[in-house]
């Protein structure tokens, strides 16, 4: 029987949607000295419905934040998972097709997704760009990559 693609998908999206939030709260409770993340979710509610709006309603605007952050994993797991198998060579190294994809996430967030959202993006800052690549790759891309190449592994031998 061919392997069923719903769990692979579901895995990769939890997995790489929850690594990529606690990074972004470890990341700001460092860079803050310990304040609550919570505003790491209303900034992310905050491209939607502006800044004003996103930290004036507390937590209500959180959970949207939380809900966006998880569509933009699902949609990065899904057409990673749609692609995947038309693009032979990235089963070659499911290593390097992380690093890759994961440059891909960060081009897509940072040049179409804030750009179109109400997010002020500022000056960029080579610093801080690495980091965000470098959490997308980690975070995003290669839990993706791992879970979804694995997938398409076994639908392979199944093919066999």
């Amino acid at each position: 029987m061919k392997p069923n693609p719903i769990k692979p998908i579901l895995t990769a999206w939890l997995l790489a949607g929850t690594l990529d939030i606690l990074a972004a709260f470890t990341q700001y409770m460092i860079k803050s000295g310990g304040k609550n993340p919570i505003v790491v979710l209303q900034f992310i509610a905050s491209g939607a419905v502006g800044r004003e709006a996103a930290f004036a309603e507390g937590y209500a605007m959180a959970a949207l934040g939380l809900a966006f952050h998880y569509c933009f994993a699902l949609g990065w797991t899904l057409l990673f998972y749609f692609v995947y198998p038309r693009l032979k060579f990235l089963s070659k190294n499911l290593y390097l097709t992380a690093f890759g994809y994961g440059i891909v996430v960060w081009i897509g967030m940072t040049r179409l997704v804030i750009p179109l959202s109400r997010i002020n993006q500022g000056e960029f800052n080579i610093s801080r760009a690495s980091v965000a690549a470098g959490i997308l790759i980690v975070c995003v891309a290669l839990p993706i990559s791992l879970v979804i190449g694995k997938y398409y592994n076994r639908v392979t031998e199944y093919s066999k």
